[in-house]
Protein backbone atom coordinates (compact mmCIF):
# COMPACT_ATOMS: atom_id res chain seq x y z
CA UNK A 1 0.00 0.00 0.00
CA UNK A 2 1.25 3.41 -0.93
CA UNK A 3 0.28 5.71 1.93
CA UNK A 4 1.87 8.67 0.15
CA UNK A 5 -0.69 8.21 -2.65
CA UNK A 6 -3.58 9.39 -0.44
CA UNK A 7 -4.75 12.28 -2.61
CA UNK A 8 -6.53 15.27 -1.07
CA UNK A 9 -8.10 17.32 -3.86
CA UNK A 10 -9.50 20.77 -3.10
CA UNK A 11 -11.62 23.23 -5.07
CA UNK A 12 -11.75 21.39 -8.40
CA UNK A 13 -15.39 20.30 -8.52
CA UNK A 14 -17.97 22.64 -10.09
CA UNK A 15 -19.73 24.30 -7.16
CA UNK A 16 -23.12 24.04 -8.86
CA UNK A 17 -22.84 20.24 -9.13
CA UNK A 18 -21.56 19.93 -5.57
CA UNK A 19 -24.24 22.22 -4.09
CA UNK A 20 -26.99 20.27 -5.88
CA UNK A 21 -25.72 16.98 -4.42
CA UNK A 22 -25.42 18.52 -0.94
CA UNK A 23 -29.03 19.77 -1.13
CA UNK A 24 -30.19 16.37 -2.42
CA UNK A 25 -28.43 14.52 0.40
CA UNK A 26 -29.61 16.93 3.12
CA UNK A 27 -33.22 16.61 1.96
CA UNK A 28 -33.13 12.85 1.44
CA UNK A 29 -35.24 10.39 3.37
CA UNK A 30 -33.54 7.34 1.84
CA UNK A 31 -31.11 6.67 4.69
CA UNK A 32 -31.27 3.40 6.58
CA UNK A 33 -29.45 2.56 9.84
CA UNK A 34 -26.73 0.09 10.71
CA UNK A 35 -24.67 0.11 7.54
CA UNK A 36 -21.91 -2.47 7.94
CA UNK A 37 -18.39 -1.15 8.20
CA UNK A 38 -15.75 -2.53 5.83
CA UNK A 39 -14.72 -5.29 8.23
CA UNK A 40 -18.26 -6.63 8.56
CA UNK A 41 -18.95 -5.16 11.98
CA UNK A 42 -21.92 -2.94 12.56
CA UNK A 43 -21.02 0.72 12.54
CA UNK A 44 -23.77 2.96 13.86
CA UNK A 45 -24.09 5.11 10.80
CA UNK A 46 -26.78 5.80 8.26
CA UNK A 47 -26.35 5.14 4.53
CA UNK A 48 -28.12 5.64 1.25
CA UNK A 49 -27.00 3.42 -1.67
CA UNK A 50 -27.39 5.04 -5.07
CA UNK A 51 -25.22 2.73 -7.18
CA UNK A 52 -24.90 -0.98 -6.51
CA UNK A 53 -25.32 -3.08 -9.68
CA UNK A 54 -25.34 -6.41 -7.79
CA UNK A 55 -28.50 -5.23 -6.00
CA UNK A 56 -30.00 -3.68 -9.15
CA UNK A 57 -29.50 -0.16 -7.79
CA UNK A 58 -28.31 2.07 -10.61
CA UNK A 59 -27.95 5.84 -10.77
CA UNK A 60 -31.53 6.97 -10.19
CA UNK A 61 -30.40 10.43 -9.22
CA UNK A 62 -29.11 12.65 -12.03
CA UNK A 63 -27.40 15.08 -9.63
CA UNK A 64 -25.27 12.35 -8.10
CA UNK A 65 -24.58 10.94 -11.56
CA UNK A 66 -23.28 14.38 -12.58
CA UNK A 67 -20.93 14.33 -9.55
CA UNK A 68 -19.63 10.91 -10.63
CA UNK A 69 -18.99 12.25 -14.14
CA UNK A 70 -16.77 14.95 -12.58
CA UNK A 71 -14.97 12.55 -10.22
CA UNK A 72 -14.14 9.82 -12.72
CA UNK A 73 -11.79 12.10 -14.68
CA UNK A 74 -9.43 11.93 -11.66
CA UNK A 75 -9.28 8.13 -11.73
CA UNK A 76 -7.15 5.77 -13.81
CA UNK A 77 -8.71 4.67 -17.12
CA UNK A 78 -8.92 1.04 -15.97
CA UNK A 79 -11.50 1.73 -13.24
CA UNK A 80 -14.93 0.16 -12.88
CA UNK A 81 -17.49 1.70 -10.52
CA UNK A 82 -18.75 -1.04 -8.21
CA UNK A 83 -20.65 0.82 -5.45
CA UNK A 84 -21.79 4.30 -4.54
CA UNK A 85 -23.51 5.55 -1.41
CA UNK A 86 -23.83 8.45 1.00
CA UNK A 87 -22.94 8.09 4.69
CA UNK A 88 -24.45 10.26 7.41
CA UNK A 89 -22.76 10.72 10.81
CA UNK A 90 -23.99 12.71 13.77
CA UNK A 91 -22.62 13.22 17.26
CA UNK A 92 -22.53 9.86 19.05
CA UNK A 93 -22.22 7.72 15.90
CA UNK A 94 -19.02 5.66 15.82
CA UNK A 95 -17.17 4.15 12.89
CA UNK A 96 -14.73 1.24 13.03
CA UNK A 97 -11.23 1.08 11.56
CA UNK A 98 -11.58 -0.83 8.30
CA UNK A 99 -10.43 -1.29 4.73
CA UNK A 100 -12.95 -1.36 1.90
CA UNK A 101 -14.49 -4.00 -0.35
CA UNK A 102 -12.64 -7.27 -0.03
CA UNK A 103 -14.60 -8.65 -3.01
CA UNK A 104 -11.88 -7.36 -5.36
CA UNK A 105 -8.14 -7.09 -4.85
CA UNK A 106 -7.19 -3.74 -6.40
CA UNK A 107 -9.28 -0.65 -6.11
CA UNK A 108 -9.73 2.89 -4.95
CA UNK A 109 -12.10 4.63 -2.60
CA UNK A 110 -13.28 8.16 -3.29
CA UNK A 111 -14.76 10.24 -0.47
CA UNK A 112 -16.49 13.50 -1.38
CA UNK A 113 -17.30 15.69 1.60
CA UNK A 114 -20.86 17.00 1.28
CA UNK A 115 -20.64 19.97 3.61
CA UNK A 116 -21.07 23.63 2.78
CA UNK A 117 -18.66 24.54 5.58
CA UNK A 118 -16.81 22.87 8.43
CA UNK A 119 -15.13 24.09 11.61
CA UNK A 120 -12.07 22.14 12.84
CA UNK A 121 -13.63 21.99 16.34
CA UNK A 122 -16.40 19.83 14.89
CA UNK A 123 -13.82 17.04 14.31
CA UNK A 124 -15.25 14.30 11.99
CA UNK A 125 -11.92 13.90 10.21
CA UNK A 126 -11.13 10.89 8.06
CA UNK A 127 -8.25 9.06 9.74
CA UNK A 128 -5.79 6.77 7.96
CA UNK A 129 -3.80 4.13 9.87
CA UNK A 130 -0.60 2.18 9.41
CA UNK A 131 0.02 -1.24 10.93
CA UNK A 132 -2.27 -4.14 11.66
CA UNK A 133 -4.21 -5.91 14.39
CA UNK A 134 -6.48 -3.21 15.77
CA UNK A 135 -7.82 -5.68 18.36
CA UNK A 136 -4.48 -6.14 20.13
CA UNK A 137 -3.68 -3.89 23.10
CA UNK A 138 -0.06 -3.77 21.87
CA UNK A 139 -1.11 -3.13 18.28
CA UNK A 140 1.39 -1.68 15.83
CA UNK A 141 -1.35 0.57 14.41
CA UNK A 142 -0.82 4.31 14.40
CA UNK A 143 -2.47 7.30 12.76
CA UNK A 144 -0.75 8.16 9.49
CA UNK A 145 -2.89 11.09 8.35
CA UNK A 146 -6.10 12.93 9.24
CA UNK A 147 -8.16 14.91 6.74
CA UNK A 148 -10.87 17.35 7.82
CA UNK A 149 -14.14 17.60 5.90
CA UNK A 150 -14.22 20.78 3.85
CA UNK A 151 -16.42 22.20 1.14
CA UNK A 152 -15.26 21.15 -2.34
CA UNK A 153 -12.80 18.56 -1.03
CA UNK A 154 -12.51 14.93 -2.01
CA UNK A 155 -10.08 12.10 -1.30
CA UNK A 156 -8.81 9.26 -3.47
CA UNK A 157 -6.91 6.40 -1.82
CA UNK A 158 -6.09 2.70 -2.06
CA UNK A 159 -9.11 0.80 -0.74
CA UNK A 160 -6.83 -1.46 1.32
CA UNK A 161 -5.55 1.36 3.54
CA UNK A 162 -7.14 1.11 6.99
CA UNK A 163 -9.26 4.17 7.75
CA UNK A 164 -12.33 5.42 9.61
CA UNK A 165 -14.47 8.49 10.11
CA UNK A 166 -13.60 10.27 13.34
CA UNK A 167 -16.38 11.06 15.75
CA UNK A 168 -18.26 14.30 15.26
CA UNK A 169 -18.18 16.74 18.17
CA UNK A 170 -21.31 17.55 20.16
CA UNK A 171 -20.64 21.18 19.11
CA UNK A 172 -21.87 20.18 15.64
CA UNK A 173 -25.63 19.74 15.60
CA UNK A 174 -25.97 18.75 11.94
CA UNK A 175 -25.12 15.67 9.89
CA UNK A 176 -21.66 14.96 8.45
CA UNK A 177 -22.43 13.73 4.92
CA UNK A 178 -19.94 11.98 2.65
CA UNK A 179 -20.43 10.57 -0.82
CA UNK A 180 -18.51 7.35 -1.41
CA UNK A 181 -17.50 5.91 -4.78
CA UNK A 182 -15.87 2.46 -4.68
CA UNK A 183 -13.99 1.46 -7.83
CA UNK A 184 -12.21 -1.69 -8.89
CA UNK A 185 -9.01 -1.38 -10.90
CA UNK A 186 -9.04 -3.92 -13.71
CA UNK A 187 -6.44 -5.14 -16.19
CA UNK A 188 -8.60 -3.82 -19.02
CA UNK A 189 -7.99 -0.46 -20.69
Amino acid sequence: MNYDAIRVIDNLLPEKVLNEVIAEAENSHFYYPFHQAGDGSQGFKFSWHFYYPEANIQFLNEKIKALWEEIKSYLPENHKLRRGYINAHQYGIEDTIHSDDDQWENGLTVIVYLCSGWLPDWHGQTMFFTGEDRNNLQSSMDIYKCVLPKFNRFLIFDKNIKHCAGMVSRRFSGIRLTCMFKVELTNEN
